[in-house]
């Protein structure tokens, strides 16, 4: 497993990517984590307003968002149950355990 992150600073740019590829059917959504909804029946609209609700707090901040991404060996398949505890566990060990995602 190989794990990078890459702050950023427009949250808006990474939720219309992770949206399109939705959209598309080359990703989904399996988790939401510290949203007040099922990802299922999270809108674009409700992301977008959890992420701004938290970016005005601290309007001060250089960088508004971090991309993360988790590659595993070619062909190696986890259930979402695994990958869930991933993501919990590796943003809770960066910091970033509070943050939505």
């Amino acid at each position: 497993m190989v794990a990078r992150f890459k702050i950023r600073k427009h949250m808006y740019i990474l939720l219309k990517y992770n949206e399109e590829k939705i959209a598309k059917q080359a990703g989904r959504c399996i988790y939401a984590g510290n949203f007040l909804k099922d990802p299922e029946t999270l809108s674009k609209k409700e992301k977008s307003a959890r992420f701004n609700d938290l970016m005005v707090l601290d309007p001060q901040a250089e960088s508004k968002a971090v991309s993360l991404k988790v590659e595993f060996a070619p062909g190696e398949k986890l259930p979402d149950d695994d990958l869930i505890d991933i993501t919990r566990d590796l943003l809770h060990h960066i910091g970033y355990g509070s943050q939505p995602y």
